[in-house]
């Protein structure tokens, strides 16, 4: 019996492996992912978002994460502003991405 056990052990050891580093990535930050649709504030002394984007007056686009612009995470400031429902990261929603935005260089 100890010896089956022995040979199912790293198996499932491998397994759970597998389902965590899924499950990490999975919770990766829109501040750092590609592809991520990015928001700033109109008017800087307004509240934060907290609505959908379609339905937040003082919120505008500023393009994708990775194709339009770019953040140097070495500033502490908003770069942008990302709508992630849901997202441990989120409040109210929204997540503010800090860090200088800069055009995408090709």
């Amino acid at each position: 019996m100890m010896n089956r056990l022995f040979k199912i052990l790293p198996i499932l050891a491998i397994v759970v492996g597998i389902g965590g580093a899924w499950a990490s990535q999975a919770e990766d930050s829109p501040c750092q992912t590609d592809g991520t649709p990015g928001y700033e504030k109109i008017e800087e002394g307004l509240p934060n978002p907290t609505d959908a984007p379609i339905n937040e007056p003082n919120m505008q686009s500023v393009g994708t994460l990775g194709t339009t612009f770019e953040c140097n995470s070495q500033q502490p400031q908003t770069c942008f502003w990302t709508y992630a429902p849901g997202h441990p990261e989120a409040v109210d929603n929204w997540i503010e991405c800090i860090g200088e935005r800069q055009p995408k260089s090709n």
